[in-house]
């Protein structure tokens, strides 16, 4: 898929003569940016995007911690020369030569100073430059090495109340905190967000869904660990290496992307249905379900156990968390949740089976606002329904 061979070490990416081509460059290093503009089509075909991508050397880079492990990469923070401070995604060279019908997107070759090389990079990246939204973390740019791409990205810092280098993510704040431990410690499941920072969130999410979809994007992988929760508690929806075009899916790619438990009937399945984006409406609605409960969807069951109560059983997660919410004596009520009826009709529609019968993301967006004005002007019976819950 990925071909990236720097014939230098100390090679940087520059724009080629014309400025729509990406080359590498060796020789002198380089620690000030260089802007490239490159028009580029995913592997297999499909429409050609034209983007714009800063890139760095690395001795512009210095690394304070890490601060996330993901399967095949992880995040440190790092401060970037006449910048500030960033997060930066390591993204090993040979994760990506290794995963051929992933998907790439292949700039075409240029020249600079007689050299005329091919260079390809991952799709999460050239997919995350064509976005643009204040709930999604800005690409500032990338850094091409000889073992890895380090992909720089803007910072969110870490809500009130977390500590200093804690990854600041949703399942964090659901799992990780005081509250959230001491409760998965004693089997009790993590921590219940109150009604304001779940709706909240959730518009957040809803929000820069909205803007992905707008752009033919689907993420594919929408879980509260790819939920950042910053300053204010203001959500922002982050890592796009799963993300796909929504139109331009080879059936190699049919195949189920991200995490199980939140993943959509259609795609658990690995059917002909393509990811869409009301399967990331289907996830969403899932970790709108896990911020009610304090559950993840599916809790505790594998894989194939997931697969056949969605595929033989027809059961959704909402049904399988109103049966742990039982069993456990938690005393939930998820169809009478803290917003009432309406919050309930909204979980509802976003795990439904069929996905013509999801709400797309302003759709949700929109419902999320509505149940927090209704909320708002009946103070009494949000405390009710909290404690049905």
């Amino acid at each position: 898929m990925t071909e990236i061979t720097p014939r230098r070490t100390s090679s940087v990416v520059r724009a080629g003569p014309e400025g729509a081509r990406f080359t590498l460059e060796g020789g002198k290093r380089q620690t000030s940016a260089s802007t490239a503009s490159a028009s580029f089509q995913e592997e297999g075909g499909g429409q050609i995007q034209h983007t714009t991508l800063r890139c760095f050397d690395a001795s512009s880079l210095d690394v304070i911690e890490m601060i996330g492990i993901g399967k095949s990469a992880i995040t440190v923070k790092a401060r970037l020369s006449n910048y500030g401070l960033v997060a930066v995604k390591c993204i090993p060279v040979a994760t990506l030569v290794d995963e051929e019908e992933g998907g790439g997107g292949k700039a075409s070759p240029g020249g600079v100073d007689g050299m005329d090389v091919l260079l390809s990079l991952p799709l999460e990246i050239l997919l995350h430059s064509l976005l643009d939204h204040e709930r999604i973390p800005r690409l500032i740019g990338v850094c091409m090495e000889r073992t890895e791409i380090l992909m720089i990205q803007e910072l969110v810092a870490p809500s009130a109340g977390v500590g200093e280098g804690t990854p600041s993510d949703l399942w964090s704040l659901l799992y990780a905190g005081p509250r959230g431990k001491g409760a998965r410690e004693g089997g009790g499941g993590g921590t219940c967000l109150d009604l304001g920072q779940i709706l909240r969130t959730a518009s957040d999410v809803a929000e820069a869904l909205e803007h992905l979809h707008s752009k033919g994007i689907c993420h594919c992988d929408i879980n509260p660990k790819n939920i950042l929760i910053g300053e204010g508690g203001r959500a922002f929806l982050t890592d796009f290496g799963c993300a796909r075009r929504l139109s331009e899916q080879r059936p190699s790619e049919q195949r189920m992307r991200g995490c199980t438990n939140y993943a959509a009937p259609e795609v658990v399945s690995g059917g002909s249905q393509r990811a869409s984006a009301k399967s990331d409406m289907y996830s969403f609605g899932g970790v709108l379900l896990e911020m009610a409960v304090g559950r993840m969807p599916w809790e505790g069951l594998p894989d194939c156990e997931i697969e056949y109560q969605t595929q033989v059983r027809r059961r959704s997660a909402l049904d399988h968390s109103r049966e742990m919410g039982a069993t456990a004596g938690r005393g939930r009520e998820v169809e009478r949740g803290r917003g009432g009826e309406a919050f309930a009709e909204l979980l509802r529609g976003l795990l439904s089976f069929d996905p013509g019968d999801r709400p797309s993301a302003s759709t949700a967006r929109a419902a999320v606002r509505e149940i927090g004005a209704d909320g708002k002007r009946r103070p009494s019976r949000e405390r009710d329904d909290s404690e049905k819950l």
